[in-house]
């Protein structure tokens, strides 16, 4: 996991961003997967995430999109559902037949607010609305 600070993560560029990331996948060994996965049986899988994360999860090279089950190739492949404050990167193909990646986010109905609230200052410069309630 990558920890940061929201005033830091917005103080610093998208490579200390990156570099954050690379960081916390390099301490991820084998041994470190084996002794969570023990953890949390032992735990009764306890939910320990704070109210206030978001969860980004890439899971584009696990292969969900290119499992065949007989009746031919997929469209999608990846969770059902997930947990508020949760982001997916998840491998999929557009109409054309081209790679593209679907980033879908859930958060709660106050975070979503804001979050579109900042999206539509982003892409309009805060003139006129974008987005849908």
């Amino acid at each position: 996991m990558a920890v940061t600070t929201a005033g830091a993560l917005r103080a610093g560029s998208l490579g200390d961003a990156v570099e954050l990331v690379r960081e916390a996948k390099v301490a991820v060994t084998a041994e470190y997967v084996r002794s969570t996965a023990d953890h949390l049986v032992l735990r009764g899988r306890p939910n320990v995430a704070p109210a206030n994360l978001l969860l980004v999860s890439d899971s584009r090279h696990a292969g969900f999109h290119r499992v065949d089950f007989g009746w031919g190739e997929p469209v999608y492949g990846g969770p059902v559902h997930t947990q508020p404050g949760t982001a997916l990167l998840i491998a999929a193909r557009n109409v054309d037949g081209e790679d593209e990646l679907l980033v879908p986010i859930m958060l709660t109905q106050p975070a979503m607010d804001q979050f579109a609230s900042e999206i539509e200052m982003l892409v309009t410069g805060g003139s006129g609305s974008i987005l849908a309630s």
